[in-house]
C-alpha cells in the first residue's frame, strides 16, 4: 500500500499570534503616517482670503471673506495670506491664536471707512503666538474713530512692517490683562493721533519704529502707560504729538525697567518731547538725541532711577525741569545741551554734560561748563578761567553743582591767536531770591467755607516763568500770567481743619527763586460772603486751568445689583461743565483703565470671577493737570449664571 505524504497540523494560537501582530504594526504604521501627514499639513496650511472670497479692489467690503479665513486657520493655526491689493473692511478683524496675517509691505492694505464709534480694524484679547506683518492700515483721518490693533494680554506675538496710516490709535497693548513675548520691528507711522499705546505688558522687544502723529488735540505720539515691565526699544524715532513726543504715565500701577537705545525725539513738528510722570523707574536712555519746541526737553512730573548717557539735546527752555513732583536718582552723562541752562532739579547728577552749541568763528571749540546754575545771558566763548558758582545772570539759590571745568583754551581767527577773555565781562551779577509772598489768605487767618482766592505777589522787577500753587503739600493749580491766584474750593473741607498754603515762583529757565506759605483754619459754617473767585487769564493753556471738584456718577452698573459672568460695561458721566484730562476706573482698589474721551467706558471681564462675590467699582474724575476732581462708586455682585451668546446654532457645539 502507497502510504500518502501528511503535513503537520496546524497551529491555530500561533497563527492568531502572527495576524494579531501583522495588525498591530499596520495599526502604528497607519497612525505614524496620518500623524506625518498632519505635521506636514499643519507646518505648511495657508488660507489665501481671495479663496474665501475678497476681491481687494478697495471698493468691495471683504471683511466677511477675511474673517472666513481666519476662522478656518484657527482649527490647527496657519498663515492667512493677503495678496496685493487694497480691501475694504467695514467691521473690526477678530485675530485667532495661531494665526499668521501676512500681506505684501507696502502692497497690501487694510482700509476702513470713518466709523460712528470707537472701532480697531484688527483685535484680539488674550491670544497667543499671533503674527501681523507686512500691511497697512490705513484710514481717512486720525480724528475719526478708527484705530489699528489693539491686542490685550497676548503672548508670543509679532508686529512686523507695518504701516499705519491716519489712524486714530496705531498700536494698543493691554487693558487690565497683562501681555509678555512680544516683538514689535519695522513698524511706520504718519498723520496718526497716537502711534503706539503701552500698557500691561512686559519682556518685549521694540526696534526701528519711525512714528510720527498729527499735531491734533492733546496727542502723544508715544504713550506708555501702566504696568510695563522690562522692555527694550532700539533704534525708534519718535515725531509730532500736539503734548509730548513721548509720555510716561501711569495711576497708581508702577512700571519699571524699561531702556531705550539710539532713541531720537524730534518735537518740531508737535510741542514737547518728553514727559516722566510718577510711578516709573529704572529708565535708561543710551545715546538719545532730542529736540525740543517748548518748555524742557527731559521734563519730570516724578519718577526714580532715571539714567540718560550719551545724548545730544537742543531745543526748549531747558535740558531738564520738573513740576508737580521732584524726581530721585536722575543722572545725566556723557552729553551736550545746545541750549545755555541745564534747569534745576535738586539732588540730580551731571557727568561730562556740556552746554551751548557750536560756537561763532573767533570763539574757542571747547563747549561751556555743565552747572545747575540759572543760564548766563553772555555770548562769549568759553573762558580759560574755571567758572564760579556764582556766575548766573538770573536770580536763584546758591546751590551749585557743576560737574566740569573749562580747560584753557586759545582761538585762531584767520591767521590771528587770540586768548579768550576772562569771565568778568559777563552781564550782570546774581542777586538774592526775589521775594514771593501769600498774600491772601494770611498766615494764621480764618477762611470760610466756600470759595477763596488764594493770591501770590512776586517782585515786579522778576521774570516769571510761573507760580504752582499748593495745598497740603498737592500741586492745585499752575498761574503763568500776573495777577497770579487760584479759586481754592473749601465747602467740602472739614470745619475747623487746618491746612498748608504753598507757593513756588519759577523763572523762565525753569530755575525755582522763591516760596512762600501760610496755614489757615477753615471756619464752621459757610458763609455768603466768601473770597470772590479769581478772574483767571484767559492765556493760561487750558491744561493748565484751575482744579475744580467734578460731579462723576457710575451710570452703569448699577450701586448694589448683580452683573452678569462676561463682558460688563462700565459707564461713567462728568458734569459737562468741567474741564475733564481723563477718568479712571478701579476695581476692588486696583487700576484697571482710563478713558481720556467721552463717553468714558471701560469693559470689565468677569467671566473669572466667582459666582456670588461682591466687588466695588469706582471711577476718578481727573482734570487736565492730573488732579482727582470727583469720583463714584457701586458695589456688584457676581452672577451665579454665565449667559453665553453664540452667533450661530452651530457655536453651541463649543460650549462646556
Amino acid at each position: 500500500m502507497k502510504r500518502l505524504a501528511t503535513t503537520s497540523p496546524i497551529n491555530p494560537t500561533s497563527h492568531a499570534r502572527r495576524y494579531k501582530l501583522l495588525g498591530v504594526f499596520s495599526a502604528v504604521l497607519l497612525i505614524v503616517v496620518l500623524a506625518m501627514g498632519a505635521y506636514a499639513l499643519a507646518g505648511t496650511s495657508t488660507f489665501n482670503v481671495v479663496d474665501y472670497g475678497a476681491k481687494g479692489d478697495g471698493a468691495t467690503d471683504d471683511a466677511a471673506s477675511i474673517q472666513r479665513a481666519i476662522d478656518a486657520a484657527a482649527a490647527s493655526g496657519g498663515d492667512v495670506v493677503l495678496p496685493t491689493g487694497t480691501y475694504k473692511i467695514g467691521k473690526t478683524l477678530y485675530m485667532a491664536s495661531g494665526v499668521n496675517l501676512t500681506g505684501t509691505p507696502g502692497q497690501t492694505v487694510l482700509v476702513m471707512p470713518a466709523q460712528s464709534s470707537a472701532t480697531y480694524m484688527l483685535y484680539g484679547t488674550n491670544k497667543s503666538n499671533v503674527k501681523i506683518s507686512g500691511l497697512t492700515l490705513r484710514t481717512s483721518a486720525p480724528t475719526n474713530e478708527v484705530s489699528g490693533l489693539f491686542m490685550s494680554g497676548a503672548t508670543g506675538c509679532t508686529l512686523q512692517n507695518l504701516t499705519l496710516e491716519n489712524v486714530r490709535t496705531g498700536i494698543k497693548t493691554g487693558s487690565g490683562d497683562t501681555g509678555s513675548g512680544w516683538l514689535v520691528e519695522n513698524i511706520t507711522a504718519t498723520g496718526v493721533r497716537c502711534a503706539l499705546f503701552l500698557a500691561n505688558t512686559q519682556d518685549s522687544t521694540f526696534r526701528n519704529l519711525n512714528l510720527n502723529a498729527a499735531n491734533i488735540d492733546t496727542n502723544h505720539t508715544v504713550y506708555i502707560e501702566r504696568d510695563n515691565h522690562s522692555l527694550t526699544f532700539t533704534d525708534c524715532t519718535f515725531t509730532g504729538g500736539a503734548r509730548y513726543c513721548l509720555q510716561f504715565y501711569t495711576d497708581n500701577e508702577s512700571s519699571d525697567s524699561l531702556t531705550f537705545n539710539n532713541l531720537t525725539l524730534d518735537a518740531t513738528s508737535g510741542s514737547k518731547s518728553m514727559v516722566i510722570c510718577p510711578g516709573f523707574s529704572g529708565l535708561t536712555f543710551n545715546n538719545a538725541t532730542v529736540v525740543g519746541k517748548s518748555g524742557s526737553c527731559f521734563l519730570f512730573y516724578g519718577g526714580s532711577n532715571v539714567l540718560v548717557d550719551g545724548f545730544n539735546a537742543s531745543g526748549g527752555s531747558a535740558l531738564t525741569g520738573w513740576e508737580y513732583r521732584l524726581p530721585t536718582g536722575v543722572t545725566f552723562k556723557n552729553g551736550n545741551y545746545a541750549g545755555t541752562t541745564l534747569g534745576t532739579i535738586d539732588g540730580a547728577t551731571f557727568e561730562n554734560v556740556t552746554l551751548g552749541s557750536t560756537p561763532a568763528p573767533t570763539t574757542t571749540t571747547s563747549s561751556t561748563t555743565s552747572t545747575t546754575e540759572a543760564p548766563t545771558t553772555t555770548t562769549e566763548a568759553p573762558t580759560t578761567t574755571t567758572l564760579p558758582p556764582t556766575t548766573t545772570t538770573s536770580s536763584t539759590t546758591t546751590t551749585s553743582t557743576t560737574t566740569t571745568t573749562v580747560p584753557p583754551t586759545t582761538t585762531t581767527s584767520s591767521s590771528t591767536t587770540t586768548t579768550q577773555q576772562p569771565t568778568t565781562t559777563t552781564t550782570a551779577a546774581p542777586r538774592a531770591l526775589s521775594p514771593v509772598v501769600i498774600t491772601s489768605p494770611t498766615n494764621g487767618s480764618t477762611v470760610a467755607k466756600g470759595t477763596v482766592t488764594v493770591s501770590a505777589e512776586v517782585e515786579s522787577s522778576t521774570s516769571i516763568g510761573k507760580v504752582l500753587f499748593y495745598v497740603d503739600g498737592k500741586r492745585v493749580y499752575n498761574d503763568r500770567s500776573a495777577p497770579y491766584s487760584y479759586s481754592w474750593l473749601t465747602s467740602r473741607l472739614a470745619s475747623e481743619s487746618v491746612h498748608t498754603l504753598r507757593v513756588i515762583a519759577y523763572s523762565r529757565t525753569g530755575a525755582v527763586i522763591g516760596e512762600s506759605s501760610a496755614k489757615v483754619t477753615i471756619a464752621s459754617t459757610a458763609s455768603s460772603t466768601s473770597t470772590t473767585p479769581a478772574t483767571l487769564p484767559s492765556t493760561n493753556p487750558p491744561a493748565e486751568s484751575a482744579d475744580t471738584t467734578c460731579v462723576v456718577t457710575i451710570a452703569n452698573p448699577i450701586d448694589s445689583t448683580t452683573v452678569e459672568r462676561g463682558a460688563v460695561t462700565v459707564k461713567a458721566t462728568v458734569d459737562s461743565s468741567v474741564a475733564v484730562g481723563k477718568v479712571g476706573f478701579y476695581v476692588n482698589g486696583t487700576s484697571v483703565a482710563s478713558d481720556s474721551l467721552a463717553p468714558y467706558s471701560y469693559q470689565w471681564m468677569t467671566s473669572l470671577l466667582t459666582p456670588g462675590s461682591t466687588h466695588t467699582v469706582k471711577a476718578v474724575a481727573y482734570s487736565k493737570t492730573g488732579a482727582a476732581i470727583g469720583e463714584s462708586s457701586a458695589k456688584v455682585t457676581i452672577a451665579s449664571t454665565t449667559y453665553t451668546r453664540y452667533p450661530t446654532f452651530w457655536g453651541s457645539f463649543f460650549w462646556w
